[in-house]
């Protein structure tokens, strides 16, 4: 009797236990973690959470896995738009190369480190070979055009417009290569097609064919302007606006006689700076009032350069 008594209370035990079992379970029949009362919420981890470097995305870029932000009435969802900060360089720029280098024989006339008229940019013409500082007869044809043009060595004045420049063109002689260096620039609405450049002096003739076109990759080039503005050439651009912003670089401690260090610096945006706008060719002009920079060193950048990880449109305004 006894027996029968204790497998009677163990049965019910067993049950009991069961049925608290399944008041514990959800809909699906998984156990349910007990949750503990706090005074706070748990900490919720960002996945792939980092800090942010000179190498990392910059902090207008989401984390990842985080919810794209709906696109606003002015900017789709694909339009480039500014960078908080980015990893710029900033070291000087070399000076002119060599026309000579490649040259097998002379003379000479061909673009300087270039095969292409690359449509609003601007690229030294080289004469090697010729008997400078004479005169040479420079006959230019494009699509559509053409004319004949003398290019005196007397000192650069600039980029010219082989199409309607007026003459003589003025190009420089540089004592490093003995070769003639003609500017020249390739203006937006420029037409594409084949170029032909033929050089005379005397007994000496030289030919080279070129092709202008859209430029491969958006550059900002800066070129002549009245104080207080900036003017760039614009080549490679996406047609249409692209957003162009201010930025601060930091002054770093330089070694005597050195502007500013060869090396990569983290440029903050400072303000949006306006559009630029390019045509079908991806060519244009910027020009840019910067009359109310306060001292330092900035940089004027866009969109679609900041990729090139580098900072040709400098400003360094003195204290």
């Amino acid at each position: 009797m006894a027996s029968t008594t204790r497998r009677l209370l163990a049965g019910m035990v067993v049950l009991l236990v069961g049925c608290a079992r399944i008041g514990d379970t959800g809909s699906t029949g998984t156990a349910s973690p007990t949750a503990h009362a706090s005074d706070e919420p748990p900490a919720t981890a960002t996945p792939n959470s980092s800090p942010t470097t000179d190498d990392s995305p910059s902090p207008t870029t989401p984390p990842p896995n985080a919810p794209s932000p709906s696109p606003s009435a002015s900017q789709s969802s694909d339009e480039p738009v500014l960078a908080a900060q980015f990893s710029a360089f900033v070291g000087a720029i070399g000076g002119p190369s060599d026309c000579t280098i490649g040259v097998e024989a002379t003379p000479h006339v061909g673009l300087l480190e270039a095969s292409q008229l690359s449509i609003g940019e601007a690229v030294d013409v080289c004469f090697v070979g010729f008997d400078l500082p004479e005169q040479i007869q420079l006959e230019v044809e494009w699509p559509g055009g053409g004319r004949t043009v003398e290019v005196v060595f007397s000192g650069g004045a600039g980029p010219v417009d082989l199409r309607d420049s007026p003459g003589p063109l003025r190009a420089a002689v540089d004592t490093y290569d003995g070769a003639g260096h003609l500017p020249i620039l390739v203006r937006p609405g420029t037409p594409r097609g084949d170029w032909r450049l033929t050089a005379t002096q005397g007994e000496a003739v030289a030919t080279v064919d070129l092709v202008s076109a859209p430029a491969a990759a958006p550059t900002l080039r800066r070129t002549d302007a009245p104080d207080d503005t900036l003017r760039f050439l614009v080549s490679g651009f996406p047609p249409g606006e692209t957003p162009v912003g201010l930025y601060h670089l930091p002054e770093p401690t330089t070694a005597p006689g050195e502007e500013y260090p060869s090396d990569h610096v983290t440029a903050t945006l400072e303000r949006p700076f306006g559009t630029v706008v390019a045509d079908d060719d991806g060519a244009g002009v910027l020009e840019l009032d910067v009359g109310d920079l306060g001292p330092g060193t900035w940089c004027i950048d866009t969109a679609a350069t900041i990729d090139n990880d580098s900072c040709e449109a400098k400003v360094v305004r003195a204290p």
